[in-house]
């Protein structure tokens, strides 16, 4: 009985033991959108606040709305920092310029309220931390320098805390995740699709990596894995590309039937079979054609785009974003007739081009705005 007792618990310490070691050699990441503190730099006191934020709210009483600096800092505390890691944070979006400080270190910077940045804060990272950002919706030397509508200020999308193995896809191109996926054969018959994969290997010896992409069926079917293998020297990143083979009579997507597939990108050792870092991304398979007489062409069909232009804020939430005011927001949209967005003026939030690829919406997404130049026809 004894023996049982201890075998017992000799196999739970093996499975948690295991649990752990498989926790920690995957990605980890989570918001950090709780706990932070707020002032304007005509303030004195800080206020409690939680991200998504705005801090300009008065532009809805106001043409003189409050443009500056604002000062954000929370303390965030580690369960424990493991040495084989890698640590970093993202934000999605800060207007217009931001500053991170991490325990009185400056760690990075970005220029550009409406893209993603991401540091790496893995040499300056404890167990407690004191976390300061600084952001900027009042500089005349980023775009938009002058416009019809609000310059909203603040951290006003999600703060991401992400810790990776030392393998791992790169963290350090514009705010990706490193993965990027096209279709480069699309039609009624036939699909094909292109994965591009960009790894990272920060350990200090090389390592023979392999990348795999499961593709998934609309209904939950997999379809087909494509794979690759490579050995990266130390501080190397190397570009993976992966296409796979024809997916025949691909479910297209389209505003009536937005039919997505599930393309799930794994990082494993190939030795050991230990998994390193995964992400996954949904993909329609479509094309488009634009004629100047007859108008615009989905999967090879004339289609009347009943659109809207649509800027990131969210009426009294300003430009603090809230999955659920989008939902409200693409849900009325819908019921008008509506089929098409057109950002206004900036790339938007990724959880609306998410919603927007679930719910059936055309989007064109800008990466700015021009005034200068009068439009073609």
């Amino acid at each position: 009985m004894q023996y049982k007792v201890l075998f017992k618990r000799c196999l739970l310490a093996i499975v948690v033991m295991f649990v752990v070691t498989s926790l920690q050699a995957q990605r980890e990441m989570k918001t950090i959108n709780d706990n932070w503190e707020f002032r304007k730099s005509i303030d004195e006191s800080w206020e409690s606040v939680n991200l998504p934020h705005t801090f300009n709210i008065d532009a809805y009483q106001q043409r003189n709305y409050y443009q500056g600096k604002g000062f954000y800092r929370r303390t965030l505390v580690l369960p424990e920092i493991v040495a084989e890691r890698r640590y970093y944070m993202k934000i999605d979006a800060a207007s217009k310029a931001a500053n991170i400080r991490v325990n009185g270190k400056e760690v990075g910077s970005h220029v550009g309220g409406y893209t993603a940045c991401i540091v790496d804060i893995t040499e300056y990272i404890r167990k407690e931390n004191l976390i300061e950002i600084t952001v900027d919706n009042g500089r005349k030397d980023i775009t938009p320098i002058s416009a019809d509508f609000t310059f909203w200020g603040g951290i006003y999308r999600d703060v991401w805390l992400i810790s990776t193995p030392k393998q791992h896809f790169n963290m350090s191109n514009m705010g990706s995740d490193g993965i990027f996926i096209s279709t480069p054969v699309v039609n009624e018959k036939r699909g094909v699709l292109k994965v591009k994969c960009e790894v990272t290997n920060d350990s200090h010896e090389s390592s023979i990596l392999e990348v795999r992409s499961a593709i998934y069926s609309p209904q939950g079917k997999l379809l087909q894995t494509i794979k690759q293998k490579q050995k990266l020297k130390s501080g190397e990143t190397y570009i993976f590309e992966n296409t796979s083979g024809a997916i025949e009579s691909p479910d297209l997507w389209s505003p009536e039937t937005p039919s997505l597939y599930l393309v799930k990108t794994t990082l494993v050792d190939p030795k050991s079979g230990k998994l390193l870092d995964e992400k996954n991304h949904k993909v329609g398979f479509r094309w488009f054609t634009f004629d100047g007489s007859k108008g615009f062409f989905l999967n090879g069909k004339n289609m009347k785009i009943n659109g809207v232009c649509d800027h990131h804020d969210l009426g009294c939430l300003g430009a603090a974003i809230h999955k659920d005011a989008i939902i409200r927001k693409l849900s009325l949209l819908k019921e008008m007739g509506c089929n098409a967005i057109r950002c206004s003026h900036n790339p938007p939030a990724p959880e609306l081009l998410d919603l927007c690829d679930k719910m059936g919406f055309i989007v064109m997404d800008e990466a700015f705005d021009m005034w200068r130049r009068k439009k073609t026809k």
